[in-house]
């Protein structure tokens, strides 16, 4: 009976929320992401990150990372440094987001245990990002027509 009652209160609180008519004021979607483009989020940042990974048996693994941000006129340039556990720290990886769509981001990797700096080709942003489930194309800036 319990569960009949959630599930009747629910359906009609989703059919009335459905009904509603929009405010006329409302933004749409464009609006509202050129308005998140548009805030000044400063010229510099540098943050402390956690990355923890979880695999399908509850493993977890915890990676961290420092990250520094700068803006360079309209492009962006970030560098991220692993700093534990001890098999990826001091790995880097750098990106330069370029402003304008038409041309392609630049980035690098540098894996300290070669002592080698890999530039990540257009062709490989699909590929996961230092075991996980983000892509190299998911560390850049979007672009709103895409």
């Amino acid at each position: 009976m319990k569960r009949l009652f959630i599930k009747t209160a629910v359906t009609a609180l989703t059919a009335v929320l459905l009904a509603a008519p929009l405010p006329a004021m409302a933004e749409s979607v464009r609006q509202i992401m050129e308005k998140v483009d548009a805030r000044d989020d400063g010229d510099n940042m540098t943050a402390d990150q956690e990355m923890i990974l979880i695999d399908k048996n509850d493993h977890r693994r915890v990676r961290r990372m420092t990250f520094f941000s700068k803006d360079k006129g309209r492009d962006i340039l970030k560098l991220m440094f692993f700093t534990a556990p001890a098999d990826v720290r001091d790995t880097g990886f750098l990106t330069y987001d370029y402003y304008a769509g038409e041309r392609d981001d630049d980035q690098w990797l540098y894996l300290p245990e070669l002592k080698k700096v890999k530039r990540i080709a257009s062709s490989d942003k699909d590929s996961a990002f230092m075991g996980s489930d983000f892509s190299y194309a998911d560390m850049t800036k979007r672009v709103l027509d895409e």
